[in-house]
């Protein structure tokens, strides 16, 4: 419910048009999940037909960015999208 109130919240402020090119995500078993990013600084995650807005979070290494409930990390070019209702993704290296 978080996710598609952010999603509608990011569409309604007129955000979309600000964001950056995909960045595609392949990850183990056949699955992929793309991250985009705002002018703000935050990354809009399509994963599995969900839509998130995550915010920009301290991390000692890597980059990282969540809504509280749902995680993108990515280190040294892996990536795991943890949190989702159906199982997290890991391991997913970009395109």
């Amino acid at each position: 419910m978080k996710a598609r109130i952010a999603c509608a919240a990011l569409a309604l402020a007129g955000c979309q048009s600000g964001l950056s090119r995909p960045f595609v995500w392949d990850c183990p078993r056949g699955e992929s999940f793309q991250v985009r990013f705002d002018q703000a600084g935050a990354a809009v995650v399509s994963a599995r037909g969900h839509e998130i807005l995550l915010q920009r979070e301290t991390s000692a290494s890597g980059a990282r960015y969540s809504n509280g409930a749902i995680e993108f990390w990515e280190h040294q070019g892996e990536a795991t999208l943890a949190g989702l209702p159906d199982g997290d993704l890991r391991g997913c290296r970009v395109q």
